[in-house]
């Protein structure tokens, strides 16, 4: 299977502001270190005081990635719980049953590891 390019946006919502911008930055280099996955481009927004809150702050970064496989895709976004995510390339995705196969048993262990 050819790689994947995708965009997503992930958040973060807590205080101080200093500390979810750091936690922001902590978990785009977590994902820089994944195996199958190449960081492309990142934009990080300053944090701003959430809607109708005193001392909550929220920022998010939004991400460009190259994906070596499916698996890298649902691994982020089992992982780094995006806001959204979207495959950008290719346009069509075609798979053999025993990839498919190998991606649903990968999502099975990953929900019984939650369980």
């Amino acid at each position: 299977m050819e790689k994947l390019k995708a965009h997503l946006v992930i958040e973060i919502l807590g205080r101080p502001a200093e500390h979810i911008k750091q936690a922001l930055f902590g978990l785009l280099s977590k994902l820089k270190e994944e195996k199958g996955i190449n960081l492309i481009d990142q934009k990080v927004h300053e944090p701003v005081l959430a809607p109708n809150s005193k001392d909550l702050f929220t920022t998010f970064a939004e991400v460009s990635v190259e994906l070596d496989s499916l698996a890298n895709y649902f691994g982020i976004i089992f992982a780094y719980m995006p806001s959204h995510i979207e495959i950008t390339n290719p346009e069509k995705i075609q798979m053999s049953n025993y990839e498919l196969n190998e991606l649903g048993n990968i999502l099975v262990q990953r929900l019984h590891h939650y369980d």
